[in-house]
């Protein structure tokens, strides 16, 4: 509940103010119980959770805004003059016992109550009674807390039921002290973005000037390998060098963005103060950037001067390429541009000028797609070509990253943290862990003030790393641990840029809401409606199909979208688009017929032209205008020549139609097949007809009419249907044609389906998973999955061979030789009868082999 009064006013023509006086509060309680009575006692059981919030609000707000785009905010927060408490919160579980009256049949007050304890939680149990801020900032807040807290802290589900099945209680209270306590705090940022500077200057060139170091398999190699380094860093230095030399010749746009912010305390004793400023400045493509932070306050505990800190950073972000005939290209000639990630950071902080402490920071990254112990083509010869190709798009991004550190004058305090951060990863992957003391007389070794550490990203999964930290005291290797997160930095593929460079927050926020849209993409073969529901149809050479269509406007619709084949074939055939509104009717198409890379032409109103009307209207995403998007009031269509990516509004919910489906967010498929004249068609041959315009031929187009149409559907009857029932048709076409184009998986953004790429090739020619992993990946899997209902294309993966075990009566078998399995995911297409000998294994061996399981099992133990 928000008591109290505000009061809102204009002071200047860009500027707001805003006063608000109140309080606000709140409580919140959960209660369990279970009672059982009999006529002479009654007992039971209850828990109550329960959270109070009590928080006076005094606040003065000042926004402006300048017309060079600063924007500044000040907000002023008085404090209270007497004890409060802000924030109470408890949990109590315990058990009572009463009486009751004979004659009345009443519970007899007072009841017993005992809390329920549990003595194995007793270790577990922790108090706090501390006061922050009395004596630095003047602002005195105590929290008086007693609670349980598990001894692994990483499972959140775990902490929950701690604090809600044990006693818990925590009270945080303002306990203002009078003239010593800070009346008022008040807190100011000012922004300023996208600003255009030409102060700016590139320092990279001494970057590779020392050699990195490869501590990643220096023990396997029995030592650093010089002669292998010194290639490597000449390598390194030649693509900086052309990078650089290419960089100074170019015309360069350069933006720089600040950002101050600053609180004080206002009366008390003293007066504290804080203040940083970021500033970062850009290259317009992103290609470089350079950043710098200063911050300051004052002097705190026993400090004389005030503390400063102030870093530094230059990166260069590597180069990459339009697709993956490119990519190879480049690969071949050993010429590929900048195709690493180059960064080199200092910071330095303290409060005695003489004596500060001190970090610089290099970092190199580049692609690493080896693994040990295993290559890439191991199943060359069973890869077709688009497996070939979403390989190496999968793989090509900077993986490797090797970073060397140089420290002086760390106090003890901040190298204890670098060490205990360290101990805790090393406690986390403690079985993933290898770790043995250096010796820093040996050549090689970092000496006092020093650090290496080299990470590999699996390129694959992308969710498991290697990781060698190297110091003056031990080296530390962590094998295949799990990353948080799926991690894929700076690829080396470029995919299309469906938008242009954000030089205002109102263009971010238009982004954002333009990504949040349903989604529809039609390519001549498969439809994917706005619902994820995916289905065959193929579009017909002399008539248009209707796509999407606001069907909720009486009279004249807000927009049609419409698109034909121009020359019949599949999915990768020509296209032509046509976009009517109450304004305009805009037609676009390949330039060349003969041409399949050549640029798009758009006409509105039947008119060519590069005006200004066109160029608000169509924004080409690449330089050869190969793919485009145009943008409507709540519609925007991408059209490549051959494929188009619709996004609406969902403002046209229940009221679009056409072959993208009836948008409804429905998880059934109920209403997606509704017909122009708005009934449920009963097949997709008929949904798709009634979406067919007989007379909707252009002058210098084929003939279009009712006979042309029923022709059309006379020869296409066996290629409308739900994608399960096509695979098969689907692959030999494609095999045929051996077609494939990044742009078959891209998303309406340029960016692909990650999930469904995970899916692709997370599975066990990857991994080796054992049972208990398959669980969890079909978890993975179901949730990976869009809809439910929607079918999935098939795929070839290479099969894996497997030694099979048998366990009959006493014996167990062990096939001799590898057996052919399927992947996780996949099923037999066929089936081949062969005969496989066996290994059987007799009482004693089975003991033994019971055994060593049981020693494997014992070594993946979690210790709690």
């Amino acid at each position: 509940m928000l008591k109290g009064n505000v009061n809102l006013q204009q002071n200047t023509e860009m500027g707001v103010k805003v006063q608000i006086n109140g309080r606000i509060m709140g409580g919140m309680a959960h209660i369990q119980k279970m009672r059982c009575w009999t006529p002479f006692l009654v007992s039971g059981v209850k828990s109550i959770r329960s959270i109070e919030i009590n928080i006076p609000t005094q606040l003065d707000i000042n926004v402006q805004t300048t017309n060079n785009g600063k924007q500044s905010l000040t907000m002023s927060v008085k404090l209270p003059k007497e004890k409060t408490r802000l924030v109470g919160a408890h949990s109590h579980p315990y058990v009572y016992t009463a009486d009751v009256d004979p004659k009345t049949e009443i519970v007899i007050e007072p009841r017993k109550v005992k809390t329920i304890t549990n003595p194995k939680l007793d270790r577990l149990q922790y108090q706090m009674n501390t006061v922050f801020g009395g004596k630095n900032l003047g602002i005195p807040v105590n929290v008086h807390t007693h609670y349980h807290w598990p001894s692994s802290s990483a499972n959140i589900e775990q902490i929950c039921k701690m604090l809600m099945a044990t006693e818990n209680a925590i009270h945080v209270t303002y306990q203002p002290r009078g003239e010593e306590s800070a009346k008022e705090v008040v807190f100011q940022m000012n922004l300023e973005s996208f600003q255009p500077t030409n102060n700016y200057q590139l320092k990279m060139n001494d970057f590779y000037l020392n050699k990195f170091k490869n501590i990643e398999n220096e023990e396997e190699e029995g030592g650093n390998n010089y002669e292998e380094e010194n290639e490597q860093n000449s390598k390194r230095q030649q693509k900086m060098s052309k990078f650089l030399t290419n960089y100074s010749q170019q015309q360069q746009k350069y933006y720089k963005h600040n950002l101050e912010m600053s609180a004080k305390t206002v009366g008390g004793s003293k007066e504290f103060k804080f203040q940083t400023k970021l500033e970062a400045k850009c290259e317009e493509g992103m290609q470089t950037c350079q950043l710098e932070i200063q911050a300051e306050r004052s002097p705190i505990n026993n400090e004389q001067q005030k503390w400063t800190l102030k870093a530094q950073a230059e990166m260069v972000m590597p180069e990459n390429v339009e697709n993956n005939e490119e990519f190879n290209e480049e690969e071949e000639e050993n010429k590929i541009k900048n195709n690493l990630f180059s960064c080199k950071a200092n910071c330095y902080w303290g409060s005695d000028d003489g004596n500060k402490q001190t970090i610089n920071v290099r970092i190199n990254g580049e692609q690493l797609t080896r693994r040990k112990g295993n290559e890439w083509n191991n199943n060359q010869q069973r890869i077709n070509k688009e497996f070939e190709i979403k390989l190496k798009r999968r793989t090509a991004f900077i993986n490797k990253f090797n970073c060397e550190a140089n420290y002086t004058n760390l106090k003890p305090a901040t190298r204890n943290v670098f060490e205990r951060a360290l101990e805790l990863v090393k406690s986390k992957y403690f079985w993933n862990t290898k770790s043995q003391l250096t010796d820093q007389s040996r050549e090689g070794n970092p000496a006092n003030g020093e650090a290496y550490l080299n990470i590999v990203i699996d390129p694959i999964t992308q969710k498991h790393a290697n990781m060698t930290v190297k110091t003056p005291e031990q080296l530390i290797r962590f094998q295949q641990i799990e990353l948080p997160i799926q991690m894929r930095p700076f690829p080396l593929l470029r995919q299309q840029n469906v938008y242009q460079n954000i030089q205002s927050f109102g263009q971010f926020l238009t982004r954002q809401e333009v990504e949040s849209r349903a989604e529809c993409s039609v390519d001549g073969q498969t439809v994917e409606t706005f619902d994820e529901r995916e289905y065959r149809s193929p579009l017909s050479t002399n008539c248009y199909s209707v796509l999407a269509k606001d069907c909720g406007t009486m009279g004249v619709p807000r927009f049609v979208v419409l698109m034909k084949a121009i020359e019949r074939g599949n999915k990768y055939s020509q296209k032509k688009l046509k976009i009517i509104s109450p304004q305009m009717v805009v037609e676009c198409q390949r330039e060349s017929l003969n041409n399949h890379n050549s640029p798009i032409k758009c006409k509105i109103n039947g008119k060519e032209g590069n005006n200004y009307q066109q160029q608000q209207l169509i924004q080409y995403n690449n330089n050869q205008k190969s793919d485009l998007i145009i943008n409507l009031d709540k519609l925007a269509v991408r059209f490549n020549g051959y494929k188009v990516w619709i996004k609406i509004s969902s403002d046209y919910k229940n009221t679009q139609c056409g072959l993208c489906g009836h948008y409804d967010d429905a998880s059934n498929d109920e209403n997606e097949l509704l017909m122009a004249n708005n009934e449920i068609a009963p097949s997709l041959t008929q949904f798709h007809r009634s979406y067919s315009l007989s007379n909707s031929y252009d002058n210098d187009d084929k003939l279009c009419n009712s006979q042309e149409l029923d022709k059309f559907y006379e020869e296409n009857s066996n290629k409308f249907g739900y994608l399960n029932e096509m695979e098969e048709e689907e692959r030999e076409e494609e095999k045929e044609n051996k077609l494939y184009q990044n742009w078959d998986e891209e998303g309406f953004d340029g960016n692909f389906d990650r999930n469904e790429e995970n899916k692709y090739f997370y599975n066990e020619e990857w991994y080796g998973q054992n049972e208990g992993e398959e669980n969890n990946y079909q978890q993975k899997n179901q949730l990976a999955t869009k809809s439910g209902n929607r079918n999935l294309k098939k795929r070839f993966v290479p099969i894996l061979m497997r030694t099979k075990i048998m366990e009959i009566e006493n014996d167990i078998c062990f096939s001799k030789q590898p057996i052919k399995q399927c992947p996780l995911g996949t099923y037999p297409s066929g089936w081949e009868f062969e005969e496989t000998k066996k290994i059987i294994l007799n009482i004693l061996q089975q003991k033994i082999f019971h055994l060593f399981v049981c020693l494997v099992l014992i070594q993946k133990l979690e210790i709690y």
